[in-house]
């Protein structure tokens, strides 16, 4: 089980490794997940853009080894938590850049 932190700069800063790869979850203050997202480059940078101005209270996060595998756990949270009916994603993931050729592997979209 993936824990949850406070979504503040000084957490985000102390827990979640700079120039890293991988995916996270953003909740809101009754702990249902709102929003699924992910950064092929630098998930701590990704992670601070949410920081000012947001609803969420709470992040989860956890690293992956390439933005494919990013991609793929991006996807199936997605349709994982729009089932739901929570989430305020408005799009399904975008394939990471230079692999137009990777598929949902969840809708194949």
């Amino acid at each position: 089980m993936t824990l949850s932190y406070q979504l503040d700069r000084v957490t985000v800063e102390k827990f979640v490794p700079s120039d890293s790869i991988g995916n996270y979850q953003l909740l809101d203050g009754a702990s249902r997940i709102r929003y699924v997202g992910r950064s092929d480059t630098d998930l701590q940078s990704r992670l601070l853009s949410h920081v000012e101005e947001s609803p969420y209270r709470y992040f989860k996060y956890w690293t992956t080894d390439s933005p494919k595998s990013a991609y793929y756990e991006e996807c199936k949270q997605y349709h994982k938590y729009e089932n739901y009916g929570w989430l305020l994603n408005k799009n399904h993931p975008d394939r990471p850049e230079n692999m137009p050729h990777l598929c949902c592997p969840i809708c194949s979209q």
